[in-house]
């Protein structure tokens, strides 16, 4: 039928969207640095995760762009199949530069450890530093900016321990307790993760 059922934001306008309609339980820089203290800032920047070019996507039709769109708006996974170069990564790549949301990129593999999904750890000569990547950073940067699109690229290449860490990020509760802090997101805050 012809009938809406739900008003979605124009091209442009979730941002605006997202803050006047969802109240998002904004976190402050300052916030984050007092909760995941032995995390480096720099490693969940929002403006380190902006797309700055136009990738010049052309939409196939006009449902394409809103299931990307309704799947964020309602906090929902978005698993994408399809052949090597029809342009499933540029489509999620255009949607956030149309958006101005971050968007994570993780290369998913069949050797990576769970721990990879949240963060990296080092040493910088007297403690152990974390720097937040893939979902972690995502949930990072979506508590502070409000939304964020995080891709596991060719995520069937992952291993079983990974999978079973993903379960409790990409379920309706979107929480995960890690070395670095419990990981969740805020009320009204929206992340799309893609696989």
């Amino acid at each position: 039928s012809d009938k809406k059922w739900l008003d979605l934001p124009q091209k442009g306008e979730f941002m605006n969207w997202l803050k006047t309609t969802q109240n998002p339980d904004l976190k402050t820089p300052e916030y984050m640095a007092q909760k995941f203290p032995e995390v480096e800032k720099e490693s969940y920047k929002a403006e380190n995760q902006m797309i700055f070019f136009n990738p010049n996507y052309v939409w196939v039709n006009e449902q394409e762009r809103e299931i990307i769109l309704v799947c964020l708006m309602l906090n929902e996974n978005l698993w994408i199949t399809g052949k090597a170069g029809l342009g499933k990564s540029s489509m999620l790549i255009q949607f956030a530069y149309e958006e101005k949301i971050p968007y994570i990129r993780t290369a998913c593999n069949y050797e990576a450890d769970p721990t990879d999904n949240f963060y990296d750890q080092s040493f910088d000569g007297s403690k152990v530093v974390y720097h937040a990547q893939a979902i972690g950073k995502a949930f990072l940067i979506a508590s502070m900016y409000g939304a964020v699109i995080e891709v596991q690229e060719e995520l069937n290449s992952a291993n079983e321990a990974t999978m079973i860490t993903l379960h409790s990020c990409t379920d309706s509760i979107r929480s995960m307790e890690t070395k670095i802090g419990n990981l969740t997101l805020p009320t009204g805050v929206k992340c799309l993760i893609a696989g």
